[in-house]
């Protein structure tokens, strides 16, 4: 079997507090609100590394082909840390884009954002690279 390697290439945790419907209720460049917290996977991004490589599952017709690929996943997380949306980019390859559902699918609750002291939803995004040898 091909070694797998999984690394995550970018965290942008946007700074940006999203309502229900995914609109942005505030700008970055506003003094309005501020970002006091960030939403943080838990353990933090260290953590989010390890469950990724623990926990994406490379489908077996991709581990035996030459993989190298980048999926870009956007998600936002609640006000309760859940992951409510995602949006997966990158490949076109559907396997792979339901490997990236599982994955943040059965993702732990975040902790959630924290604007002027109140708890709101936040944009993540993160690109996780994945190559076979």
């Amino acid at each position: 079997m091909k070694p797998l390697f999984i690394t995550i290439i970018s965290l942008l945790i946007s700074f940006q507090a999203e309502t229900q419907n995914h609109s942005t209720i505030f700008n970055s460049n506003t003094d309005d609100e501020k970002v006091s917290k960030k939403a943080e996977f838990p353990g933090g991004e260290k953590a989010l590394v390890l469950y990724v490589k623990n926990h994406f599952t490379v489908p077996k017709k991709e581990r035996e082909n030459h993989l190298h690929t980048t999926i870009i996943i956007t998600s936002y997380v609640s006000s309760d840390g859940t992951i409510i949306f995602h949006d997966i980019e990158g490949s076109s390859n559907v396997r792979l884009h339901k490997a990236a559902k599982d994955l943040i699918d059965n993702m732990p609750k975040w902790k959630p954002a924290l604007v002027n002291g109140k708890v709101k939803e936040q944009k993540v995004k993160f690109a996780v690279r994945l190559e076979t040898y």
